[in-house]
């Protein structure tokens, strides 16, 4: 460093950890930027705030102009998370460093593409250890249906979802997730259903196996929730519920959750639209 000595590593840790808090995203991500090239004793805690929350879609960089209207192209997109597969594949031990990872499908589904070479992201954060939080985002305008994905990146992201680190899982503007991917999990999980909806099962076989759920967000279709899923998982433990109620049968289908789980819920958190 240009004093001539290293600061101690927890006086480093506070000072990178105080950018996040002190300025906003884009000023902060600036700094963090500057902090992983001023020296050793600031690079790698730098880069694993960095590294630590990802986010894959064809919205603009963040720190691109507030004017500008700039927007990624189909292989503007194809080369970013490439150079991202690379960066990977060249550091073993960068993967380690992404806890969280967001995907936000585009209108035109390209990311989901095997020439995006998604299916290499997820498949290298699947081996790691630290992967605890994954989204999913559907376009808002035409939310993605499941069956549409290419199957080689349908097992990438199942495979994902499946792994035994994940803790936090979300679903927005989904259509058709199957209930596989929520049920076959060997540790609680947090879930988020933003404007989503389970596959629908002609005859699905009740479950008697204990489904554990730290939290659960369900915001819309709270109805479709309690006929694709609860019904066929009687034996369901869920700590916290938070729900977003728009209509009576919005309210009902909240109210018959709390009868099922009332033995085990700690807290609820209801968000009341106009009825």
């Amino acid at each position: 460093m240009l004093l001539g000595f290293d600061l101690p590593p927890e006086i480093v840790e506070l000072f990178i950890d105080g950018l996040s808090i002190h300025l906003g995203e884009i000023d902060s991500l600036r700094a963090l930027l500057s902090c992983a090239l001023v020296s050793r004793s600031f690079s790698f805690p730098a880069r694993r705030k960095l590294f630590s929350s990802v986010h894959l879609s064809m919205n603009p960089p963040i720190l691109s102009p507030p004017e500008s209207k700039f927007t990624r192209s189909r292989d503007s997109l194809f080369q970013r998370i490439g150079a991202l597969s690379d960066l990977v594949d060249a550091d073993g031990n960068l993967v380690l460093l992404i806890r969280q990872l967001h995907i936000g499908i585009d209108r035109g589904h390209f990311i989901l593409e095997q020439k995006s070479s998604l299916h290499k992201i997820l498949d290298a954060v699947n081996r790691s250890k630290n992967f605890e939080s994954f989204s999913i985002s559907g376009p808002f305008s035409r939310p993605l249906s499941w069956t549409t994905i290419p199957t080689g990146t349908m097992e990438s992201l199942a495979e994902t979802i499946l792994s035994p680190s994940l803790r936090h899982l979300s679903f927005m503007d989904v259509e058709g997730v199957p209930i596989s991917m929520v049920t076959n999990r060997p540790y609680p999980l947090s879930l988020s259903f933003i404007r989503s909806r389970f596959a629908i099962h002609p005859r699905p076989s009740e479950s008697s196996s204990l489904l554990c759920l730290k939290s659960l967000w369900v915001d819309r279709y709270m109805r479709d929730f309690m006929d694709r899923f609860c019904r066929y998982r009687r034996n369901l433990l869920v700590k916290h519920l938070k729900a977003a109620i728009s209509d009576r049968q919005d309210a009902a289908a909240v109210w018959k959750f709390i009868q099922q789980t009332k033995d085990c819920l700690n807290s609820l958190d209801l968000y009341v639209k106009a009825l």
